[in-house]
């Protein structure tokens, strides 16, 4: 019997003696903390139009030309809200500089340049598309 003991013991021995995986030590924590990453909603809002977009787009009419002092400049048309019967007076931003713009959705629009609401400009018809920006040089 004494021999069933030792080998018992000795299985006791061998089995402490081996190291299962569980027993290796643990891999150490990082002292920093991940970078927190935040979701940017306006990020790829660029790459697909969307009918907000559409709706804000700006439309500018830069008109270069001096009409005297005290004279206005006025813009007729049909499409982006203008009509040929009423003009729609352009904004002076410097003495020979008149600027017209709008917010409003078109397809194309049709226009000619007046002074004081009655003096139309010589040639042809203009043609704006919405969202572009143009400058005119008109002859009177």
């Amino acid at each position: 019997m004494l021999i069933k003991k030792d080998s018992v013991k000795n299985d006791v021995k061998t089995a402490k003696s081996t190291k299962s995986p569980t027993d290796q030590p643990l891999a150490k924590t990082p002292t920093q903390q991940p970078a927190k990453i935040t979701p940017n909603p306006t990020a790829y809002t660029s790459l697909r139009p969307t009918s907000t977009q559409k709706k804000n787009q700006i439309t500018r009419l830069t008109v270069k030309c001096d009409v005297g002092f005290q004279n206005q400049v006025t813009i007729r048309g049909n499409g982006a809200n203008l009509n040929w019967t009423a003009g729609t007076p352009l904004k002076n931003i410097k003495a020979d500089e008149w600027l017209w713009e709008t917010h409003d959705s078109f397809q194309d629009c049709q226009f000619k340049v007046l002074i004081n609401d009655q003096q139309y400009e010589q040639g042809e018809n203009h043609t704006l598309r919405c969202g572009t920006s143009t400058q005119l040089h008109p002859h009177f």
